[in-house]
């Protein structure tokens, strides 16, 4: 039996086969509800394998996370650090992709202002969660995370490396992040 969690719902396959193809495909198939706990992730809709080995049986990287950010919402940017920062403290390989709405927040002296876009966005900050880039600052200081920000979005805002916190690394171009995060867990806010 495989288990995996597909957006919040844990799901058993019967055969490694099936839980292949729904890596690869995202495809829903028959399957049984589970109660049982899960770890780790992998490509398309959030797919969770219970077990590093069971992972690597079926083919999905269990070290390497890459999380895609392009949102201007607190929720999403909130989300993408705490994946970023709690795989990047857990030793995982962790590379964030910052671009296109995204990347202000990441400029010196940026006074922008991340929208709560729900109900869960207001009680983040009524409750003074720590803030989003404060958690990426940390997987980069404590779990050696590396944040890139898009190449093209750095030339279209006209800034340049010393424009960018200081934890922020080069800039990269979306076909090398893509490249790199082939072979690994892909998360997107």
């Amino acid at each position: 039996m495989y288990e995996i969690l597909i957006a919040a719902h844990c799901v058993r396959f019967r055969s490694k086969s099936q839980l292949q193809m729904h890596a690869r495909t995202g495809n829903r198939m028959r399957s049984e509800p589970s109660r049982m706990g899960v770890c780790g992730s992998g490509l398309g809709m959030g797919v969770m394998c219970r077990t590093k080995d069971a992972m690597r049986e079926v083919g999905m990287a269990t070290d390497k996370i890459s999380v895609m950010v392009t949102s201007n919402k607190r929720e999403q940017l909130q989300m993408a650090a705490m994946v970023a920062s709690v795989g990047a403290v857990s030793g995982n390989d962790v590379s964030v992709f910052l671009s296109m709405n995204s990347l202000n927040f990441f400029i010196k002296d940026s006074s922008e202002h991340a929208s709560p876009d729900g109900p869960m966005g207001k009680l983040i900050e009524e409750k003074n969660v720590p803030d989003f880039k404060d958690l990426f600052q940390q997987a980069v200081e404590y779990g050696d995370a590396k944040i890139f920000p898009c190449s093209m979005a750095v030339d279209i805002l006209g800034i340049g490396q010393d424009d960018l916190e200081t934890y922020i690394s080069e800039p990269m171009g979306l076909t090398t992040f893509l490249s790199d995060a082939s072979d690994g867990q892909v998360w997107h806010f």
